[in-house]
């Protein structure tokens, strides 16, 4: 049979089950109700802790967070479709460079494209550049090489020397003429410079 109190002690045993049992307990006060709190001595609500658990869970996962990296929300991480600015699209790929490449061979501004026998054709270059040809004279002709096997094609405007005579040859558009000093037209160092001045 329980013991009975009565009176004053009957109070006093009544107060000391009740803090016994709430010892465990925690107060209203302790419990914090947002998830921004830095205070470290509070729990988190309920209700905050289910909306903290969502954002876990709509996070994805490793790390990777997916409300930091993909704040669109579009399921393709921001940092691909803005690279220092710019879309994924202004970068190129092995297929657009060749595209590029192959698009501004031979055209203004473009790129001189390369021969079969990996020089540049004439026709992408200026005029001076080619002026001046090197072979080798033999019978009437200009061959490429000393052995007079690969045949040149006059043309003129050019000038041709011989490599083994050192001798300078125009091509008439039938023949190949010496030129010799009297084809030479003496001109000073002053009227250089005023040619000059006056193309600048």
């Amino acid at each position: 049979m329980a013991k009975s109190y009565s009176g004053e002690n009957t109070l006093t045993y009544l107060v000391t089950l009740i803090k016994n049992a709430l010892a465990g307990k925690l107060d209203k006060t302790d419990v914090v109700n947002n998830l921004t709190s830095t205070d470290t001595e509070k729990v988190l609500s309920a209700a905050q802790g289910k909306i903290l658990a969502d954002q876990i869970a709509a996070a994805g996962g490793g790390d990777m967070l997916k409300s930091v990296y993909d704040t669109d929300n579009d399921g393709v991480v921001d940092n691909a479709q803005k690279l220092e600015g710019h879309p994924a699209s202004d970068f190129a790929t092995p297929e657009s460079v060749s595209q590029a490449i192959t698009a501004q061979k031979g055209q203004a501004n473009g790129l001189a494209p390369l021969g079969a026998d990996k020089k540049i054709n004439s026709e992408y270059l200026p005029s001076y550049v080619d002026d001046v040809v090197e072979g080798y004279y033999h019978d009437g002709f200009f061959y490429e090489d000393e052995g007079h096997v690969d045949l040149m094609t006059g043309e003129s405007g050019k000038i041709y020397v011989d490599l083994a005579s050192n001798t300078s040859y125009r091509w008439t558009g039938s023949a190949y003429i010496a030129i010799s000093s009297g084809d030479m037209v003496e001109i000073s160092n002053t009227k250089v410079q005023e040619i000059w001045d006056a193309a600048v």
